[in-house]
């Protein structure tokens, strides 16, 4: 899947730098790479055609565990409740053992079992875009009430409007249970239409 390199066209696509408000023209002389950040679906588009294993360019984390699920359960990539749905549980599983604790974690003060054996976490998705989050048994960290919400929290800064290419998820209206040791149910996820723009990450010389 291409298309995320636009390093030859950025400047005439985004006139100013979201950080400081300067024109993206002072970077003429020293850019060396523009990539957007892309959205679920081309690798739906791959998955659809039979692809077993899908490369990328510069693709947003989320959209690489909603891409599955649209293929899988059908979604349509405007329907914005289950798609934001969907990039919600994206965030909780994009840092891999985050959710198992080891964003959480903190010796000491807040510990965990096995942080040297950490587990990655494994998403039971329905199609309604509810989820199970779970681990493998006899592994290490923990899926908690606790780690769940810091990971949901996780660069959010606005838990109502977190952008994503594929949909505007909406965590405020979820519900967390606990319902049995290392598995946390989450219902209530919800999105927003996507925005009309991109992220575009860019890179400089000094």
């Amino acid at each position: 899947v291409g298309g995320s390199l636009i390093t030859e066209r950025v400047l005439s696509l985004a006139p100013t730098i979201l950080e400081n408000g300067q024109p993206t023209a002072m970077l003429k002389d020293t850019l060396i790479s523009a990539e957007a950040y892309m959205g679920a679906e081309p690798i739906v588009q791959a998955l659809g055609e039979g692809a077993q294993i899908v490369v990328t360019g510069r693709v947003a984390d989320p959209s690489l565990f909603v891409a599955p699920m649209m293929h899988e359960f059908g979604w349509d990539a405007l329907d914005h409740g289950r798609v934001g749905a969907g990039s919600g549980i994206g965030h909780l599983m994009e840092c891999g053992a985050q959710v198992t604790g080891g964003y959480f974690s903190d010796p000491g003060l807040k510990d965990v079992p096995e942080p040297w054996n950490f587990a990655f976490p494994i998403a039971e998705v329905e199609s309604d875009g509810s989820v199970v989050i779970a681990k493998v048994a006899g592994t290490g960290g923990a899926i908690t009430l606790q780690t769940v919400k810091e990971q949901m929290l996780y660069e959010v800064h606005d838990p109502a409007n977190y952008i994503t290419p594929d949909a505007v998820v909406d965590f405020t209206q979820a519900t967390l249970e606990q319902i049995g040791p290392d598995r946390v149910r989450i219902a209530g996820l919800a999105g927003k239409p996507r925005t009309a723009t991109l992220k575009v990450s860019m890179g400089c010389t000094e």
